[in-house]
């Protein structure tokens, strides 16, 4: 008896520190009941079953994906059955198929934002899981994915177009969807008889996509290249212009369009696209933001948006690191502006 205690120990001992290769440039390691993984890149394919660290699943309690790791294999943390955590980096792009499959004991992950699609069986038979968060970049969500994870009471889907196929997650008659009114949560909700729980707006309007977010207060717009203007007496997010604090422009967007925030009167902070060329007739005027500038010249990024409290038109200045006119500066001026002067 005395022997055989000494070979398990002595084994316990080697799992705990043993390390391994797992991917390309990723290792593998077994501290105090953790599983790491650490390195760069993605990790090699696997089968069910047999993943390097299946010789010592009944140590590993937690599960760590340390930054720098990209992908997640197929069955990577198939049928570990004791782990209660995983904590995923936010380098990590994909997660394989059944890649925490028949993970009983599993209470929490959190899906990092760079995901795009849960594939079939991921999180199939994670029994103790409860709560489910989808950041916005998740678009689609397939079948088998959650199959019988029927304890799961709270969902919260951030992607208002991600695509569930009906009766992907739950029995539970009493789970709640958090989602933005007229997504597909929310269809997915009353197709299912669940209970439906807004947490903003959704709409689009061509070729804008728009979410605005009661917690935080905030309106996000996305678009790709050019935005439409609007007239003064409409812009698609009216009914929330008055709860508006805080705007995000998607960074592909290269013009604002006229009037997109015209009379928002508590937008204090905007966050403006990198590729941004031109902002159109009365974009911000009306926002706090606006009120807030200083005045004289009021500029974005490299753009020459207006001249606070009023100019001659004979008198225009352009100041360093201009090298752009909006069409909201020009259109103050009916002779024009002068091109943009290096100082």
């Amino acid at each position: 008896i005395y022997k055989l205690t000494s070979v398990i120990t002595l084994y316990a001992c080697w799992a705990k520190c043993e390390t391994n290769v797992c991917g390309e440039n990723l290792v593998w390691t077994l501290d105090d009941n953790k599983l790491v993984i650490s390195g760069t890149g993605d990790m090699f394919d696997f089968t069910a079953g047999n993943a390097p660290w299946s010789s010592v699943a009944n140590y590993i309690n937690s599960i760590e994906i340390q930054s720098g790791v990209t992908g997640i294999a197929d069955y990577a943390f198939y049928n570990l059955t004791g782990v209660r955590s995983a904590e995923i980096s936010q380098t990590v792009n994909s997660i394989g198929e059944g890649a925490f499959e028949n993970c009983l004991m599993l209470e929490s992950v959190s899906i990092p934002d760079g995901v795009k699609t849960i594939k079939s069986s991921t999180f199939r038979n994670c029994i103790s899981l409860t709560k489910l968060l989808f950041p916005y970049n998740v678009s689609c969500i397939e079948d088998s994915a959650f199959d019988g994870c029927n304890n799961v009471s709270e969902i919260t889907v951030y992607n208002p177009e991600c695509i569930m196929p009906d009766g992907w997650i739950t029995s539970n008659v009493d789970a709640v969807i958090y989602g933005y009114t007229n997504s597909s949560a929310e269809i997915f909700a009353d197709g299912n008889d669940l209970n439906f729980v807004s947490i903003g707006v959704y709409g689009y309007d061509s070729p804008v996509l728009w979410i605005f977010t009661d917690a935080t207060e905030t309106l996000q717009i996305f678009a790709n290249g050019e935005m439409r203007d609007y007239p003064e007496n409409y812009i698609p997010w009216n009914v929330v212009k008055d709860e508006i604090k805080t705007v995000i422009f998607d960074d592909s967007i290269t013009y604002i369009g006229a009037n997109s925030l015209h009379e928002c009167p508590n937008v204090s902070k905007i966050v403006f696209p990198e590729k941004l060329t031109d902002i159109g007739v009365n974009a911000l005027e009306g926002t706090q933001w606006f009120e807030n500038c200083d005045n004289g010249i009021v500029t974005v990024n490299s753009v020459l948006y207006a001249y606070k409290d009023g100019i001659e038109e004979d008198n225009v200045l352009i100041c360093n690191g201009i090298t752009l006119i909006s069409s909201n500066f020009s259109s103050s001026f009916k002779n024009g502006v002068a091109s943009p002067v290096s100082m």
